[in-house]
């Protein structure tokens, strides 16, 4: 009985420890590829607010551009006109012109867009192998009892072992 009792502790040992290592390996695994995750979105969201900002500028610019270019022909409208009237049409086009001028500046600045943000491709890297692993005593063991019947296992063992015959002999079609 003590041969057998070793073996089932030898096994036991062996699929414990066997257990403990994928557990380390499948939580290093995830550890990683949620870091990996954290940093690809990080890196993303970086280009995304850079390319925002670049399509804003963008939109700003052709706006503006607009303005300016309709503020000018409203200024070369009311020369016309006031040179239809009789009057100086520099002076009438003078305050569209200036505030279509004052736009240059501006629709200058916007169309100097920002460097566009390349990415940054960090590789994560988690913890070493061993910071994963089940600490303390996980080895299964057998009793060495001084009397068969103080042995727990044992007792459990012989304890399942008469309730089978028990119910074989209650139900005589098992």
């Amino acid at each position: 009985m003590q041969l057998a009792g070793r073996a089932v502790q030898n096994q036991a040992n062996q699929q414990r420890s066997g257990a403990g290592q994928t557990y380390a390996q499948n939580q290093r695994q995830i550890d990683t590829t949620w870091g990996q995750f954290k940093n690809d979105y990080a890196d993303e969201d970086k280009k995304l607010n850079d390319w925002k900002a670049n399509e804003d500028s963008a939109a700003r610019q052709a706006s503006q551009t607009t303005r300016q270019n309709l503020l000018t022909q409203l200024a070369q409208l009311r020369s016309q006109k006031a040179a239809a009237q009789g009057a100086n049409g520099a002076n009438a086009a003078r305050a569209d012109l200036a505030r279509a001028n004052a736009l240059s500046g501006e629709i200058d600045s916007l169309g100097r867009q920002q460097n566009t943000y390349t990415g940054n491709k960090v590789q994560y890297n988690a913890k070493d192998l061993d910071s994963y692993k089940v600490t303390g005593d996980t080895s299964v063991g057998v009793s060495n009892p001084a009397a068969p019947g103080s042995d727990p296992t044992l007792n459990i063992y012989n304890t399942r072992l008469n309730q089978e015959e028990e119910r074989k002999r209650q139900n005589q079609y098992l």
